[in-house]
């Protein structure tokens, strides 16, 4: 926090920050950038039954449910190709897939500005 407001002093990009610790009430019924949200993070936290995530050869993510093991060949949904595998065994070039922190786009405002026609929405509301 301390050196949140001593930033302010120096860029301007600061003051929406500064103004939502300090004084929120001014913010109300203000319309903020936001970000699209990361659908495979958000698989992985909504997910809570036990197994493991994998990437197929082409890098798309897929879970195997209950231990986590390879004990069945299917097909990529995104692209075809093979996953899974036999006696606990992955398919050639299918890897596990290491923790997600959160891969959000960078530089996202409520769509793509080329292709956007109409006034930007608000998809988030916030309380005083």
């Amino acid at each position: 926090t301390a050196v949140m407001l001593s930033c302010k002093k120096y860029h301007k990009l600061f003051l929406p920050i500064a103004l939502i610790y300090e004084n929120p009430q001014t913010l109300k019924g203000r319309l903020f950038p936001t970000m699209i949200e990361d659908s495979l993070f958000s698989a992985m936290t909504a997910i809570q039954e036990s197994g493991r995530w994998y990437r197929c050869p082409k890098g798309h993510p897929y879970f195997i449910g209950n231990c986590g093991g390879a004990v069945t060949h299917y097909v990529c949904t995104d692209c075809g190709s093979k996953v899974g595998g036999t006696n606990y065994k992955l398919k050639t070039r299918n890897t596990v897939l290491g923790e997600i922190i959160g891969n959000n786009a960078i530089g996202y405002l409520l769509g793509k500005a080329n292709h956007e026609r109409s006034p930007p929405t608000g998809v988030r509301s916030l309380s005083a």
